[in-house]
């Protein structure tokens, strides 16, 4: 696939992402609701299938960047710690995923780069 193609469906997906921020699915059990933003899994899935440059490209080039600001618009510039967070997660999985595809390390495995930027992301809320 040519780089513009990738280019241009991460942009897509970026701004998809963005939209799909305001239509959450929510689940409520017995009194209790989950919801699932669905919307941040899509730059992360360009970051899985072509690497840390498209999946930056989908978060920067796109306004989903720009979601905790408006969905949290009362919490001011403290809102830059879940865009950041969101940077940090596509930029870490999308290493991971470039590694994974000359190397079969353990430090390269999914699960542990998500246990990485848990323990990252438990780092900066604290």
């Amino acid at each position: 696939m040519s780089r513009n193609y990738k280019t241009l469906i991460a942009i897509f997906l970026g701004l998809l992402s963005f939209v799909g921020v305001f239509f959450a699915s929510r689940f409520d059990f017995n009194g209790f609701s989950i919801n699932i933003t669905w919307s941040l899994m899509l730059p992360l899935l360009v970051a899985l299938a072509w690497g840390v440059k498209y999946g930056v490209i989908s978060v920067v080039a796109s306004p989903i960047i720009l979601y905790p600001f408006i969905l949290g618009s009362y919490n001011g510039w403290a809102s830059l710690i879940p865009s950041l967070s969101l940077l940090l997660w596509i930029t870490i999985h999308g290493y991971g995923s470039e590694k994974r595809q000359k190397s079969n390390k353990v430090i390269y495995n999914l699960y542990f780069l998500q246990f990485i930027y848990v323990l990252i992301r438990l780092g900066i809320y604290i």
